[in-house]
């Protein structure tokens, strides 16, 4: 009788044990997606940060300062909380700066290295939590 009840629930246990690693590989597919689909959005916000940034600098008026404003409402959206800081710290500079009618930019240069190490950190260090 117990070699009758084993054949009897082989074939279920099989069965579940397949469909358990099919929903796996279901969800771990969805969640690779969705890594990438994220990590995607946010190097094209940091990117249109940058083009957005440079385009007001160099040419402050309302249009581009709109623009400026958008693109760093969508960087920090998908950004990390240093570089939040640091994207929102430098749109203020810029901004200042703009208003002031200064023409060397040496200072504001500075900043904006700064947060492109802390945006290339923040890139880094999603890669590799989406990797794991």
């Amino acid at each position: 009788m117990t070699v009758e009840l084993i054949t009897a629930i082989a074939p279920y246990i099989t069965a579940l044990v397949g469909l358990q690693s099919g929903v796996y590989a279901v969800s771990r597919t969805n969640s690779n997606q969705l890594t990438s689909t994220y990590f995607s959005r946010m190097t094209a916000a940091y990117e249109n940060h940058w083009k957005a940034f440079a385009e007001f600098v160099y040419y402050p008026n309302d249009k581009t300062r709109n623009a400026y404003v958008v693109a760093v409402y969508n960087a920090v959206l998908y950004s990390s909380e240093d570089a939040a800081n640091g994207i929102q710290a430098l749109f203020h500079k810029a901004i200042e700066y703009t208003r002031s009618g200064q023409s060397d930019a040496r200072q504001l240069d500075k900043w904006a290295r700064d947060l492109e190490v802390i945006l290339h950190n923040d890139v880094l260090r999603f890669r590799e939590r989406g990797s794991r």
